[in-house]
């Protein structure tokens, strides 16, 4: 990874004996220990989880996707993955509780053109996708996921490397916004995923 580039971690946790294992945070620490920088953790959201069938703890319907960086100065283009506000946020200057407990009204807030900064939360559908009848994958991406990671910490023609490349969904984002990009997968199935999603792509210059 460059000196300005970034990266995105998203893995899945387990339970051993009935312990969730906390296997993201633990690959997140041992990156730090290795020198990367944690820039954020940011929560997904599933909108639609797949149902679990347990009595004794709430289902899981989140996953964190954790941005690393290897130096404070890498690329960011916050303007591209700005907000729009919403109305009443426009209008109505925030509300705080003095220690007497009443309330005051705040001081109204200078809004950029292009909208706020996005939160570090992210709710989104479970993608769901079959071109292939015979091939099912079980865990794709949404794009609405992807997209904001590739607007924000790349530029046209910048490569994008996906080390699991799975059904193909960072490359579809990838070539979508104008980027190269690059996958590894050891499935030959998914292989095959990958290929029909990317071949709606006709510039083939900007696939590796």
């Amino acid at each position: 990874m460059k000196e300005d580039g970034a990266l995105f971690v998203v893995i899945g946790d387990t339970y051993v004996d009935g312990c969730l294992q906390s296997i993201p945070h633990r690959l997140a620490l041992r990156l730090m220990n290795l020198g990367y920088i944690q820039r954020n953790c940011i929560v997904w959201k599933k909108i639609n989880p797949k149902p679990k069938g347990t009595t004794k703890r709430w289902s899981t319907s989140t996953e964190f996707v954790f941005f690393f960086t290897k130096s404070i100065n890498h690329l960011f283009d916050i303007d591209a993955i700005r907000v729009p506000y919403k109305d009443d946020a426009l209008s109505n200057p925030p509300r705080h509780r003095k220690l007497n407990g009443q309330m005051q009204m705040g001081t109204s807030n200078l809004h950029h053109p292009l909208g706020k900064v996005p939160s570090d939360y992210i709710e989104t559908n479970v993608a769901s996708m079959n071109l292939d009848e015979d091939i099912e994958h079980p865990a794709m991406y949404p794009e609405e996921l992807i997209e904001p990671f590739v607007k924000a910490t790349t530029e046209k023609n910048d490569l994008v490397l996906d080390v699991f490349a799975g059904s193909g969904t960072t490359g579809v984002v990838a070539l979508d916004l104008g980027r190269i990009f690059a996958g590894y997968e050891i499935n030959g199935d998914f292989c095959k995923l990958c290929e029909q999603r990317l071949r709606i792509f006709n510039n083939q210059e900007n696939t590796l």
